[in-house]
C-alpha cells in the first residue's frame, strides 16, 4: 500500500510539472504570423573574380509574396545599371526591397573596402530581383545548380564587370534565373549582374563575389522573455515539490 502511495505521488507530480513545461513550450511556439517566413542563407565569394573577398547573408521573406515559379517585379525587367553606375532609383521603386525581403544582414570580409555586417536598413531604397526562369526551385534543397528551363539557377550570364545589366532573360535558353538587391549609391553590397555582388557600390577599389550558396534554413522566431520565466518557473516548482516531498519523514509516515 505504501508503495502504492508513493508511486501515484510520483505520478501526480510528473504530470504537474509535464503540465507546466507543455504549457510554456506551446507559449514558444511559432505563431502564424511567423509561419509564412522563410529564411534563405546566401554564400558569396571572389574566387571567381580572383579575390578574397566573401560574404554570408540571411534573408528573410515571406513566402506569399515570393513567386515560385515566377519574377520579381511581376512585369519583368532588370535595373539600369554597370559596374561604373550602381543605382537605378526607377528600377527600385518599381521593386522596393521591402516588398519581399522583411529582414535581412550581410557579412562581409576579406574586401579591404565595404567589409562589415550590414541590415535592412541600410537599404532604404533599395531594390530586389527574383527570377526563377520558368521552374518551381526546390526550396528543400541547394539552389544553386538547379535546373531550369535554360542554365542551372544560379549562371552567371555576363562576366562583369560590363556597360549594363544582362538581358539574358529575354532568352531562356541561355538564362540561369537570378536573385539581387539594389542599393542607393551608397557604400554597402549591391548586385552589379546576375548572381553577382560589389562590396561597396560608390568606390572604384570595389571588390566582385559571386553567389556560391543559396539554401533555405530555419528561421529565428524571438521568444519573449517572461515566456522562458514561465517555463523555468514551471521546471522549478515541480523540482521544488519533489525535494519537499522526499526530505519530509511526516509524509512517509502518513502515508503508511
Amino acid at each position: 500500500m505504501k508503495q502504492l502511495v508513493k508511486h501515484l505521488s510520483d505520478l501526480a507530480y510528473k504530470i504537474s510539472f509535464l503540465g507546466l513545461s507543455a504549457v510554456g513550450f506551446g507559449l514558444v511556439m511559432p505563431s502564424a504570423s511567423h509561419a509564412a517566413d522563410i529564411t534563405f542563407k546566401a554564400v558569396w565569394s571572389g574566387t571567381y573574380f580572383f579575390n578574397t573577398a566573401s560574404a554570408v547573408g540571411y534573408f528573410t521573406i515571406d513566402s506569399a509574396a515570393l513567386p515560385n515559379p515566377g519574377t520579381k517585379p511581376s512585369n519583368f525587367s532588370v535595373p539600369n545599371i554597370s559596374i561604373n553606375n550602381t543605382t537605378d532609383p526607377v528600377f527600385n521603386a518599381k521593386s522596393p526591397i521591402t516588398s519581399l525581403i522583411k529582414a535581412l544582414t550581410i557579412t562581409v570580409t576579406g574586401s579591404g573596402l565595404g567589409d562589415g555586417t550590414y541590415t535592412l536598413d541600410d537599404y532604404p531604397d533599395g531594390g530586389v530581383i527574383w527570377n526563377t526562369n520558368g521552374v518551381a526551385l526546390d526550396f528543400s534543397k541547394e539552389l544553386v545548380g538547379q535546373p531550369t528551363q535554360g542554365l542551372p539557377w544560379g549562371s552567371i550570364v555576363s562576366t562583369p564587370p560590363g556597360t549594363s545589366y544582362s538581358t539574358s532573360y529575354l532568352k531562356p535558353a541561355n538564362y540561369g534565373g537570378d536573385f539581387n538587391i539594389f542599393d542607393p549609391p551608397d557604400c554597402v553590397p549591391t548586385g552589379v549582374e546576375t548572381f553577382v555582388l560589389a562590396t561597396c557600390s560608390a568606390k572604384s577599389g570595389t571588390k566582385l563575389m559571386r553567389l556560391e550558396s543559396f539554401r533555405a534554413v530555419p528561421t529565428p522566431v524571438p521568444v519573449p522573455g517572461a515566456v522562458i520565466g514561465v517555463i523555468v518557473a514551471g521546471g522549478l516548482l515541480g523540482i521544488s515539490r519533489k525535494k519537499k516531498r522526499e526530505a519530509s519523514p511526516e509524509i512517509t509516515e502518513l502515508q503508511g
